[in-house]
């Protein structure tokens, strides 16, 4: 999926004049996880909140609400680890 890129601070990414676009799948991923609930006004059920939900004990938990924030936003998740010490491994698509 195309759109406006942010940085590593979530700024809007500008070269010259111009706001640069490009593939903005791994973008979305990150921000649906470091997203807390409530924190996007008109969809207050969005966001995994991970840095919260990292401490949880149950991984399990975790990788659902991961998983069921992506297909809301209609990705197809074709792999998803969540390591022990919060390492995270994902391969999702929009398509």
């Amino acid at each position: 999926m195309n759109d406006l890129l942010l940085d590593d601070d979530f700024d809007l990414q500008i070269v010259g004049n111009d706001f640069v676009v490009g593939d903005s799948t791994e973008q979305n991923q990150k921000l649906l996880l470091v997203a807390n609930k409530g924190e996007v006004r008109p969809y207050p059920a969005v966001g995994v909140g991970i840095a919260q939900a990292i401490n949880d004990d149950n991984i399990g938990s975790v990788q659902q609400e991961v998983i069921k924030q992506f297909e809301l936003d209609r990705m197809t998740i074709n792999r998803l680890k969540i390591g022990k010490n919060g390492a995270m491994q994902i391969d999702a698509t929009y398509g």
